[in-house]
């Protein structure tokens, strides 16, 4: 689908939720693909029609681009093959942040 096309509201039916971002002890993003894969079935198998990525839950704003890219990254991977639609936050405090 373009983004000119006029989107299929049932698509988007079901419950979506802002998911949260992974910590190590040290503060650090966590990069444990694990972690993602089984948060990731969780949601499945309570139902859950689709994710929010670095939204709602307010901790993207404390993420690097980097961070934020690799957050996506490795949900994209954990829900393969899951039927479960992702979402993702991609505004910034700096414009220029945002477009990336």
């Amino acid at each position: 689908m373009s983004i000119c096309e006029p989107m299929n509201p049932r698509y988007w039916e079901g419950l979506h939720v802002a998911t949260l971002t992974a910590f190590s002890d040290d503060e650090e993003l966590l990069e444990d693909p694990e972690v993602y894969k089984a948060y990731a079935r969780y949601l499945k198998e309570s139902e859950v029609a689709g994710l929010f990525v670095n939204g709602t839950s307010g901790e993207s704003l404390s993420l690097s681009v980097s961070e934020r890219k690799k957050t996506l990254q490795m949900w994209a991977d954990a829900t393969k093959g899951l039927d479960l639609k992702v979402i993702v936050h991609v505004g910034a405090e700096c414009i220029k942040v945002t477009r990336r």
